[in-house]
């Protein structure tokens, strides 16, 4: 392990610790020419206790704003209310400690982040990370499993870095790329019709969010 690559945040040396020390497993895996992919998956029960009081110490932190205001603001798709919770969250959720450099924090670990938010759903809602979906692959979308329910949501995540617009403009830089990379055909393909895209930029303790409504 490189640790300057750990410190960095590098998705390959973060994943190959967690898989080297049990905490993740490979389920399958691909080749193309000469390089492989592997699907990984958490391993078992006990090891998702881990994962599940991590997150739980992390999302302890904040006391003004709850995780259950958040998915409420989402779930009424209330844009406005969306925001500022989530901005207020952000402020109380990571600690100094957290991001002692100005977006010290890479991309993912906000995205993951977002993602623990969100797995309360999981049990009405199909949540996908990463999925591929018109001309890409989307952060995070999430739709109702009741095929009755039309609603549907598109996440797009940017992380500030010093050659970046400011946050709101980077905000809608990600809203451009969810329109460009039609990210909504496979809420199409499901039947939602009335979605909520969701542009999100991060700098340290700092959110902008850039949301339309369809």
């Amino acid at each position: 392990t490189i640790f300057k690559d750990l410190e960095n945040g590098s998705e390959k040396t973060v994943l190959g610790l967690l898989l080297f020390n049990g905490y993740l497993t490979p389920t399958y895996r691909n080749q193309e020419g000469r390089k492989y992919y592997y699907g990984l998956k958490i391993p078992n029960e006990e090891v998702k206790v881990v994962y599940d009081q991590m997150l739980e110490r992390l999302l302890e932190r904040s006391s003004e704003v709850s995780e259950s205001s958040i998915l409420t603001a989402l779930l009424d798709q209330d844009a406005l209310e969306f925001e500022e919770v989530l901005s207020q969250y952000m402020l109380t959720s990571f600690s100094y400690h957290d991001i002692q450099h100005r977006g010290a924090l890479p991309e993912k670990v906000y995205h993951a982040f977002i993602l623990g938010l969100m797995a309360h759903l999981s049990n009405k809602f199909i949540i996908k990370s990463n999925p591929e979906t018109g001309l890409g692959r989307a952060d995070l979308i999430i739709y109702p499993k009741n095929i009755n329910d039309p609603r549907g949501w598109v996440f797009e995540f940017k992380k500030w870095k010093r050659s970046s617009p400011a946050l709101k403009e980077l905000a809608q830089e990600a809203m451009e790329q969810i329109h460009e990379s039609k990210y909504i055909t496979v809420l199409e393909e499901n039947n939602k019709t009335e979605l909520m895209f969701v542009g999100v930029a991060f700098d340290g303790k700092e959110v902008a969010c850039v949301i339309e409504k369809s």
